[in-house]
């Protein structure tokens, strides 16, 4: 049975939020994303009401993206913890104990295998 591990969409949307984080919201990063509204008939996220442009207003609205295109794939816990957000907010209760997410959840533990082959090797936090 063929199930496709990752979609062109998807790539895009990678695309969109990586070119936000080293240039901003970029022609390459509009680009990006509105590839995959415009699939859907949706306005280029430049046309679209209370667009703002800066990079911050860029990157949740690439997450918020990922949630509606890829729903139902098991994305997006993984990108609620790598972002430490969600659309309604902080998920990730570092010092006080609230959110989601402890902060060791953030990094998966490294095999005790590689710790015992390299040690200078230091377990992440929490494991």
């Amino acid at each position: 049975m063929n199930y496709p591990k990752i979609r062109y969409a998807e790539t895009l949307l990678i695309l969109a939020e990586a070119e936000n984080e080293v240039n901003g919201p970029s022609p390459k990063a509009l680009d990006a994303i509105n590839q995959v509204r415009n699939r859907v008939l949706l306005p280029n996220l430049e046309n679209s009401e209370n667009y703002q442009p800066t990079k911050s207003y860029f990157r949740k609205a690439v997450i918020e993206e990922r949630s509606w295109e890829l729903a139902y794939e098991g994305n997006r816990y993984f990108d609620m913890l790598r972002t430490n957000s969600s659309i309604s907010g902080d998920l990730i209760g570092y010092d006080s104990g609230s959110g989601i997410f402890k902060s060791h959840n953030v990094l998966f533990p490294i095999p005790q295998r590689e710790i015992d082959n390299n040690t200078s090797l230091v377990q992440n936090e929490g494991y």
